[in-house]
């Protein structure tokens, strides 16, 4: 009965060192989910968007589901691509956003919609931003 104190201490440090790890298992699971619901996403249009499109019906696909995109340019490539915001990740710290998008790459680099401007492929795109 001496050491009455040791089970209580014990107990403390197990919950100390179990509970950062079930963050982090946790935070995992979170992660993975949010994942499988990108690579959802990145199928439904892909099923109905298929290489060789043209911008306008892939545009025009897009207004149709209610869905707000942007023709941004430069983002990984020197071309203006269409993109759709689908979520957020957790940003880092030096970071105050980390969006992710789906991109629909053309084959043209112009940001005019044109019968011969068609697609090349569409991603799924991470991207951080307003960072130090």
């Amino acid at each position: 009965m001496k050491n009455w104190w040791l089970i209580p201490l014990i107990v403390a440090v197990g919950i100390a060192l179990a509970a950062p790890s079930w963050y982090i298992v946790r935070r995992g699971h979170a992660k993975r989910i949010r994942e499988a619901n990108y690579q959802s996403m990145l199928q439904s249009y892909s099923a109905i968007l298929k290489p060789g499109v043209s911008r306008k019906d892939v545009e025009q696909s897009i207004r149709t589901r209610g869905i707000n995109f942007e023709r941004r340019c430069c983002i990984t490539q020197s071309e203006y691509d269409d993109f759709v915001r689908i979520g957020n990740e957790p940003a880092p710290w030096y970071c105050s956003e980390h969006n992710v998008f789906l991109a629909f790459r053309f084959q043209q680099a112009w940001p005019e919609p044109s019968d011969s401007d068609v697609l090349k492929t569409i991603s799924v795109e991470h991207k951080l931003d307003n960072c130090l």
